[in-house]
Order: C-alpha cells, then sequence, then structure tokens
C-alpha cells in the first residue's frame, strides 16, 4: 500500500482490528466463574492488554456492583484488569462461615436428583476442603428415607 503525501506513517504500519466482546452480565452469586467465562472470551478473541479487558468487565457490570467500585474506576492503577478482578471476587466470594451457612440451610431434597444436590453442595465447599463426615452428613440428612 502506497504511503499518503505529507504522512509520516505508512498506512499498511498501523493495523486497525476491532474486536467484539460479548460478556455476560456479572454474576454476584458466582464472581470466579464469570470470571473464568470472561478470561476464556479475552482468549478466543486475542484480548492480552489490561486496559482492554478492564474496560469490557466495565460494561457487563450491573449498577450497584459499578457503584461499589467507583474507587477503582475514577483512577485505575496501572493493571487494572487483574485490580477488577481482585476486587470482585473479594467483595463476591462467600467467606467460609457463609459457606457453612450455606449448607446448613440448603433445603431437603425435592425435586432434584441426589447428585444435583451433591453438586450444590460441593461448590460451597471451600477449594482445599475435601468432603469429610460432617460434609456427607449433612448430605444424607437432605435425602428422603428412601433413598
Amino acid at each position: 500500500m502506497p504511503e499518503e503525501e505529507g504522512s509520516d506513517v505508512s498506512l499498511s504500519a498501523v493495523p486497525l482490528t476491532t474486536v467484539s466482546v460479548k460478556l455476560l452480565t456479572f454474576w454476584t452469586d458466582s464472581p470466579e466463574v464469570w470470571i473464568i467465562q470472561a478470561e476464556a472470551q479475552f482468549e478466543v478473541k486475542r484480548i492480552t492488554v489490561s486496559q482492554t479487558k478492564f474496560n469490557h468487565c466495565l460494561a457487563a457490570l450491573p449498577q450497584d456492583v459499578a457503584c461499589r467500585l467507583l474507587d477503582l474506576v475514577r483512577a485505575p492503577p496501572a493493571a487494572p484488569y487483574e485490580a477488577l478482578r481482585n476486587r470482585l471476587i473479594q467483595m463476591y466470594t462467600l467467606s467460609d462461615f457463609q459457606r457453612y451457612q450455606a449448607l446448613q440451610s440448603l433445603p431437603l431434597l425435592s425435586d432434584q436428583r441426589p447428585s444435583e444436590l451433591m453438586d450444590k453442595m460441593l461448590v460451597l465447599l471451600p477449594e482445599d476442603e475435601k468432603p469429610g463426615f460432617f460434609f456427607r452428613g449433612l448430605f444424607m440428612d437432605r435425602l428422603p428415607a428412601d433413598i
């Protein structure tokens, strides 16, 4: 492609690309899963710049979540996406006590299969924990007597 007269830069030297990423609205009840899905989108679209990732994620946040991050939005740090990701995980991941309370308050098995109940319970178990005696007891307590 020939250079334009009076131009300092060859037009072929400036690659212009636009990448369309459509992230789902942020899931406050599953922040880690949402982030994993967002990062998969970034990888597929070959987005590697932290500021670009930050902008896409920011656009997918509901108003109440974005308002809680106003300090980060107004003055993003050097690695804005990484800071946003860490803050979202910190804000919306359940504490160990909240996980315990959620496990305790799970309803009895009704119209779901036992494996679905187990999946729900395993999600609430901290990542570094293995199902033990009490966990199995909680699971068994939620099953009907005939199972």
